[in-house]
């Protein structure tokens, strides 16, 4: 089993909230700790977030990176927005990640306020955790790709559609975004209007009606009495389903 310390300032919130998520995700792949460089104390608005998704982190304590010392880990990811400053380089790390996260602790408000920011940064934390399994574990995984041109209207739903889709099928993908930059493929995809969803090179399941320009081809969804250019999500769990009897991306 990997082992992954996720650090930042005060270990206080994101990487409290990183620790139960990555825990609540992957914790049959992944030995998790969490610790800081000035720890304080676990927030309330972070238990009472991570709550409300069902993942309990009460029980958490804020750690000093020293209490790990001579532990060897296989992944640190830091967390903190000044992480190179503030969250040195670990001895006995494997491999380093670093990704930037707002700290919710920062701001000044009403209660609502605080726990509306809260869950704003555990909501990015949760999409950023559900696609490093995948790309850290060494096993046949799945690959999803969104292809799509720059100002593509459906791009962020197709996104957060396929996040959806991965989550309810509790598999383990590796999402990414492809910006197509050859001027051709853009210029069917703008005229097409939609992105593309490959889950392991295969499209999405198409409907009925179909059109090609340019060499691709564009699908549009019927849903009740409306059309989209992004597929259902109930086409888009079929398809990781299908992945996942495949061998890829086994949750």
């Amino acid at each position: 089993m990997k082992k992954v310390l996720i650090l930042c300032t005060g270990n206080s919130a994101r990487s409290q909230m990183a620790e139960g998520l990555l825990r609540h995700i992957a914790g049959d792949r992944f030995e998790v700790r969490s610790a800081g460089t000035k720890p304080s104390s676990v927030r309330p608005e972070a238990i009472a977030v991570m709550k409300e998704i069902g993942i309990d982190i009460s029980s958490q304590r804020s750690k000093h990176v020293d209490d790990f010392a001579g532990e060897a880990f296989d992944y640190v990811l830091t967390v903190c927005d000044n992480a190179r400053e503030s969250c040195p380089i670990y001895p006995g790390h494997g491999n380093r990640l670093h990704h930037s996260f707002e700290d919710p602790a920062a701001l000044e408000g009403s209660e609502d306020e605080r726990l509306t920011a809260f869950r704003r940064v555990r909501d990015q934390i949760k999409d950023y955790l559900w696609e490093f399994p995948a790309r850290r574990i060494e096993q046949p995984g799945m690959r999803i790709e969104i292809l799509y041109f720059e100002g593509c209207p459906n791009h962020p739903t197709a996104l957060g559609q396929v996040r959806e889709a991965v989550r309810q099928e509790g598999a383990i993908a590796e999402i990414v975004e492809v910006e197509v930059k050859d001027a051709a493929t853009a210029l069917a995809l703008r005229f097409l209007g939609s992105p593309t969803i490959r889950v392991n090179g295969l499209d999405v399941e198409v409907s009925a009606r179909s059109v090609r320009a340019y060499g691709l081809t564009c699908r549009t969804y019927a849903v009740g009495s409306s059309r989209t250019g992004v597929p259902p999500i109930e086409w888009i769990r079929a398809a990781v389903r299908e992945a996942r009897s495949s061998g890829g991306g086994g949750g």
